[in-house]
C-alpha cells in the first residue's frame, strides 16, 4: 500500500463540513449568535448589570412580600396581608421575567446594530411599587 502524504495545513481527503460541531461561546444554535458581529464588551457587560439590577429588584419584591404577609400582622386583615405579599411576589416576577427579556432584546439589538427597544418594564414596575405603596399608606392611616 501506497502512503498519502497531507500538505501542512489541509486537513486532508476530509471536508470541513464533516468535522463535529463544537459547543461553546458561539454555537450557532443559540439565537444571539445567529446574525451580527460581536458586541462590544463594554456593552455587553454594562447589560448585564443592568439584567443584575432586574434580579436584585426582583428578589427583594418576594423578600417584601413574604415580610408583608408574615409580619404585618397588626395592620388590616389577613386577606389584606396575603394580597399585598401576592402583588409584591408578582410585581418580583414581573421585574426577573421583564429584565431577561430586556437583557436579551438588547444583546440581538447590538449584535445586529439595530436601534436599542425602548424600556417599559421601569415605567411598569415604578406604577406597580407607587400603588402598593399608596395603599400601604392607607393602610397605616386608617390603622
Amino acid at each position: 500500500m501506497a502512503s498519502v502524504t497531507v500538505p501542512p495545513g489541509q486537513d486532508g481527503p476530509h471536508d470541513q463540513d464533516d468535522a463535529p460541531e463544537q459547543d461553546g461561546p458561539h454555537d450557532q444554535d443559540d439565537p444571539l449568535n445567529q446574525d451580527g458581529s460581536e458586541a462590544d464588551y463594554r456593552f455587553t457587560l454594562a447589560n448585564e448589570r443592568t439584567l443584575l439590577a432586574y434580579l436584585r429588584t426582583a428578589l427583594a419584591l418576594d423578600a417584601a412580600g413574604l415580610a408583608a404577609v408574615q409580619f404585618l400582622t397588626d395592620i388590616g386583615s389577613h386577606w389584606g396581608r396575603a394580597l399585598l405579599g401576592l402583588l409584591l411576589a408578582a410585581a418580583g416576577t414581573v421585574a426577573a421575567t421583564g429584565g431577561y427579556l430586556r437583557w436579551r432584546a438588547i444583546q440581538q439589538a447590538m449584535r445586529s446594530d439595530a436601534p436599542l427597544p425602548q424600556a417599559k418594564l421601569p415605567l411598569l414596575l415604578a406604577a406597580v411599587v407607587a400603588l402598593i405603596s399608596v395603599g400601604a399608606l392607607i393602610g397605616v392611616l386608617i390603622r
